[in-house]
């Protein structure tokens, strides 16, 4: 209000968006700082960013020395169909052409965790709890962490969909290494 512009607060986008307040400015330097002990990377900063200045590390150039020189099989998240064009039996045939010695879907996974959860809420339904949260999303469980630690008791204890995914592709190809392929940025963290 004041018609001086005497006071004035710049709107940041990714401070804005993020819903813990992990993103503030530091005010010495000026510059937009992410306090990682808050952060559950939820990826909404990535996404309000105007100039893709917040990213998460690729692991590019390490996927591809080990393609160069051993085993690596790819773990597709179910939602990456919609991230590329074709089906996915194309996907799965441009992995290997590039070097993966092969791929599978995350959502194999999913179904042992959706059993072993079922199963579990059963008994701790029996035991007199009155609720249970799912432990497959890694930006829940890191909220629940730092800023919900009463929520702590309540979470599963069943692994995640990549979890079980990553302990079958080691069963079967030992010695390979899992590669997540997938949007989420709490999974690739």
């Amino acid at each position: 209000a004041c018609p001086y512009n005497a006071i004035v607060r710049t709107r940041i986008p990714c401070e804005e968006a993020c819903p813990v307040g992990a993103i503030t400015k530091d005010p010495v330097t000026g510059r937009e700082m992410i306090d990682h002990t808050q952060c559950t990377y939820c990826g909404k900063c990535l996404r309000e960013c105007p100039f893709a200045a917040i990213s998460d590390l690729s692991q590019m150039v390490d996927v591809l020395k080990q393609l160069e020189g051993g085993k690596a099989v790819a773990m597709i998240a179910p939602s990456i169909i919609g991230q590329f064009p074709g089906t996915l039996p194309q996907l799965i045939s441009a992995l290997k052409s590039v070097g993966f010695t092969g791929a599978i879907e995350v959502a194999e996974g999913a179904e042992k965790t959706a059993r072993n959860e079922c199963a579990e809420w059963i008994e701790k339904t029996e035991e007199g709890e009155r609720f249970m949260t799912t432990s497959c999303c890694p930006a829940y469980s890191e909220t629940v962490d730092k800023h919900l630690p009463e929520l702590k008791p309540y979470v599963s204890d069943t692994p995640t969909p990549m979890a079980y995914t990553a302990s079958k592709v080691r069963k079967l190809e030992p010695g390979a290494t899992t590669v997540f392929i997938g949007p989420c940025i709490a999974k690739r963290v």
